[in-house]
This record gives C-alpha cells, structure tokens and sequence, in this order.
C-alpha cells in the first residue's frame, strides 16, 4: 500500500516516545514491502515556508523510504493558539497528491494544522489517527497544571483551561482571557471535527482512551493499539545488591522535560540522606548533587551501556498521566524492576510485586518509602527480578493489526465532510498574521520569559 505518516518531529531532531515508537512502525511497514511516506514538522524555520526532503533506509532491508520535512517561518508555532495553519495544510496535501497515498496515519497534530483530516478526506484519503498525549482535550498536551505541578483530571472547559494554559509563555497580553476562552474552544471544536472525519481513532492503552473520554472527548470508539518499543535491549546482569558501604543505585532516563518528575525523584533521595544513589538522564536531568548523577541527552540504542542503567532499579517519577511509558518497556527488556506511580497506563500495564513497586503519584514521601523498602529488605530486588514480566515484542502482530485496518479504511473510504467555505483559509492566513504581528511588538518580557536576550 502507498502510507502516509505524519507526525510533529522526526528523529534524530526529537526523540521521545512518539517519534521512536513511529520510526519503528515505519521500518516494519517498509520492511513488509509497503511505500511509506513520512510528513513530519521540525523545529527548523525557513522563510517563506518550505518543503525539505530526503531519502532514509530501513536499516534491515536496505528499503528506501521518503521523508519530508515541513518547515513553518511563523514565531512560537507549537503554541496552542497556533493549531491552524493553511500553508502546512497546502503542503501536506500537495504530497499526498504527489505520492498518491491511499492511507494517511496521523500521530499528531502539532506543528501541521488542525484541520488535516477534513482537508485529506476532500482529497479521497482517509485517517488513522493515534492519540498519544492528550492534546485533544489539554491545551497544553500533558494534563500537568503549570504552577501547581500534579496531574490535572479536570473535563476540558474553554475558560478554565485558557486561565491555566495563560501561565505558561509565550503570554498573549493582547488577546483578554474571554478571548482567549473563544480560541480555546475553536480549537477544541477543530479537533473534534478532525475527529469525527476520522476512519479510525487508536490510542496505546485502555487507560488512556478511558481517560480521554471522561475528559470530554467525543468519538464513537477507540482501537488500543500498543506503540512499538523502538529499541531491542537484551538483559544486563544484575548488580551487587546495596549493602554496607553499597547505596542503592536507581536510575531514571527519559527527563525531557519538569513534568516527567526529576524533581520529585531528587526529594526522595534526598529523605534518604545517602542511601540512594539516583543516576539521571534527560535534556530535564538537572544538575549533579550529593547522592545524584546527572546525564543530560541520550541515545535510546544506547541505553544498555549508559551509567543510566547499570543500577539496582529504574524509577518513574512522572507526574503526568503516561499513555504508555516506552521507558518502562525499556527497563523491562534490561530486565530491572521498577518503581512507578500507580497512575495511567502504569497501572493498567504492570501489577504490584510482578517486577514492580507502585507509590502514590506525586507523593515524595511515597516513592522514598519504597525505595527504603529496595534498599533494607533482603531478597526484595531479586524476588522482583525473576518476576519481572518480559517485554511483549509481537511486532508482526500489531503490524499485521495494522494491515488490515489500513485495508478495510481504505476499501470503505474517508467519511463524508463538508469543503470548507471559500474564504475560511484566507481568514486563518489573517488571523495568524496578526498573531503574529503582535508578538513582534512584545519585549520577551512582556512574552513571559524571564530574559531579554536571545531571538
């Protein structure tokens, strides 16, 4: 079949999750013999805005496979207020022309635009859509409140979530906060509809589709479709267990930002005064300390030898509500018991003294206690160990899942959509440039950043 997928980045530019997860579905896909074409956004700008193409490998086959990247010249484009943008719309339709995809596979909106689907379906090409965050119902993404810095379970309100969203920069000074109320529920409305064009809506875990759900998201159903763990990592032997003179070593990689909790994993050490050693890894890992070992951007590939992962146990200190947790895979297939918060997807994929210690999210007191637990209880590590469950790797089985589904989709066809009206996208292409506009006459300041250098 001729695919498509577009998502916001591509590797080796970002390398969360998402974008290793997709890169290993696109590989499988090559690999089995289908044209695939990758559309994804970069953080790289262009004036005017262009298309940058190049041609990769799958590494095994040797297949080659086009990826083209879109590049957008507009200021702070992952804002939320920026969700529609006409000429990445142009661009993405142009090659889907070009390359006469019959299937598109979205995994994200951000840095496209929020009316792709509607516009592909016009075109005759259908959607999947993968929900692996929750930007459809967070104007944020994540669901972590800004300030307050815990898990937000709240249904989507326009005004309530604009009045949180407000407080992280860029600011928008010019715009009131009821104005900013009708912006969020345009965008709301926009992804709803994208939704509702869409052939078929998958989500990674049941969790996470039950999650969205109950925070207002509206869809007829969800296929769980677990994202594919984009490494291979065979077992490390274990360490020595921690004794005299042996802290316990825990380890946590994946920091890419404050909300996946190195924060909270530092104040538990610290209750532990020397007892833990905590080794970190992430462009959010933070500065050295006593009892802490800081490593900042890493290789997936090469977590196996990283000083990350030559620990007694690796720790999640999330404080979002994970749709997955491909770094909890990861420990898993280097075969080192976890301790997560009992939270999201966490709770749903492992249980309690199978390889794994849940705590209360959140809760530094909690994940200490279970660390002093690791680090005074004979055998604990090693009961945990054997019990730890193996990586489920059925990778021929969700692409074949995949398969199908891309086949019935693209039989039955797009659903049916109205064209939009004649002057919808120059409005948009109006309202962006008075955005825009705006933040040129605004000092950083003004924008909510705390210096006043830089571009």
């Amino acid at each position: 079949m001729r695919l498509a997928v577009l998502l916001h980045a591509w590797p080796p530019e970002q390398l969360g999750g998402t974008e290793l997860s997709t890169r290993r579905l696109v590989h499988a896909l090559v690999s089995r013999g289908h044209e695939v074409l990758v559309i994804a956004g970069t953080l790289e700008f262009s004036h005017p805005p262009s298309v940058r193409r190049r041609r990769e490998v799958e590494p095994v086959t040797g297949r080659p496979y086009t990826v083209a990247l879109v590049e957008r010249s507009d200021p702070y484009f992952d804002h939320w207020q920026k969700h529609r943008c006409p000429g990445s719309t142009r661009a993405v339709l142009d090659l889907l022309r070009e390359h006469r995809v019959e299937v598109l596979h979205l995994q994200h909106w951000l840095r496209s635009s929020s009316d792709i689907v509607r516009r592909a379906a016009l075109e005759g090409v259908p959607t999947v859509a993968s929900l692996h965050d929750h930007a459809t119902t967070c104007l944020l993404g994540w669901r972590v409140h800004p300030v307050e810095r815990r898990a937000c379970e709240r249904v989507f309100d326009p005004l309530g979530c604009a009045r949180c969203a407000a407080q992280v920069p860029p600011f928008t000074p010019w715009k009131s906060l009821d104005q900013q109320a009708v912006a969020a529920s345009e965008r709301a409305a926009a992804l709803q509809a994208e939704l509702a064009a869409t052939a078929r809506v998958l989500v990674p875990s049941l969790a996470h589709g039950e999650l969205l759900i109950r925070m207002g998201l509206e869809v007829q159903s969800l296929l769980t479709v677990p994202p594919l763990v984009p490494v291979h990592l065979r077992r490390a032997e274990p360490m020595p267990p921690p004794g005299p003179g042996r802290p316990l070593r825990v380890g946590a990689w994946g920091l890419s930002d404050e909300a996946k909790g190195g924060g909270l994993l530092r104040e538990a050490a610290r209750r532990l005064e020397g007892r833990v050693e905590l080794v970190l890894a992430g462009y959010a890992a933070g500065e050295a300390e006593p009892s802490v070992e800081a490593h900042g951007a890493y290789t997936p590939s090469d977590l196996a030898e990283h000083p990350v992962t030559r620990v007694h146990v690796a720790a999640s200190g999330t404080i979002a509500l994970e749709s997955f947790g491909l770094v909890a895979s990861e420990a898993q297939a280097l075969g080192l018991p976890l301790v997560l918060p009992l939270a999201g997807a966490f709770a749903e994929r492992f249980s309690e003294g199978e390889g794994v210690l849940f705590y209360e999210q959140g809760s530094a007191a909690g994940l200490a206690a279970v660390l002093e637990r690791l680090a005074s209880e004979d055998g604990l590590l090693t009961l945990l160990r054997r019990r730890l469950p193996p990586v489920d790797e059925d990778e021929g089985q969700v692409i074949e899942l995949l398969e199908g589904l891309y086949g019935r989709v693209a039989a039955d066809g797009p659903p049916a959509v109205e064209a939009p009206a004649w002057y919808e996208d120059r409005m948009a292409e109006l309202a962006a440039q008075a955005w825009d506009d705006e933040v040129k006459r605004r000092t950083r300041a003004d924008l909510g950043f705390l210096d006043e250098g830089g571009a």
